[in-house]
């Protein structure tokens, strides 16, 4: 038998094969299908998916016990108390990271006073070993730059002369 006609046997089979899962068909075509489904898997596994969910939803129509009356606090108590021990689990999650945070934020916080202390000493010290205004002019001006108050001599106009002749003095 091809494929093509093996499916379209499939086609006649499925209408009837919901009876026969649910224990609804007659004698004769019960073995009709239980013979096709010998050579067919597909249907077989179509036949078996169907009888796995007719018993799940026999199963769902069967009455149940009451639960009593506090079935409702029991629940809504385990609900709370699930609710709680996740709200704890997170709060334990983030501690180390809260607390290395604020660890981090404390050590900058030093770093920075140290550096403030380091930079404050050390501009003080800068301060007090560069003269004053007052230290220079109380100072000896004329060692260092003695003033001649008569003509240049004639080796000082040697030198000034070719930088005069070359005008570079403009």
């Amino acid at each position: 038998m091809g494929m093509s006609n093996h499916r379209s046997g499939c086609r006649e089979y499925e209408a009837i094969l919901e009876d026969f899962s649910s224990g609804m068909a007659s004698e004769a075509i019960r073995q009709r299908i239980e013979r096709h489904l010998l050579e067919c898997s597909q249907c077989a596994a179509k036949v078996e998916a169907a009888t796995a969910i007719g018993r799940v939803l026999r199963f769902a129509s069967e009455s149940v016990e009451d639960p009593g009356p506090f079935f409702t606090r029991r629940v809504m108590a385990s609900i709370r108390s699930e609710e709680e021990r996740a709200a704890v689990s997170a709060r334990n999650f983030w501690k180390p990271l809260e607390i290395l945070s604020v660890r981090a934020a404390w050590s900058a916080a030093a770093a920075l006073a140290l550096l403030l202390t380091y930079g404050t000493i050390s501009q003080r010290s800068l301060q007090s070993s560069e003269p004053t205004v007052a230290q220079v002019r109380s100072a000896d001006s004329y060692a260092l730059f003695p003033e001649t108050n008569g003509p240049l001599s004639n080796q000082q106009d040697d030198a000034l002369m070719p930088v005069v002749g070359a005008n570079y003095g403009k």
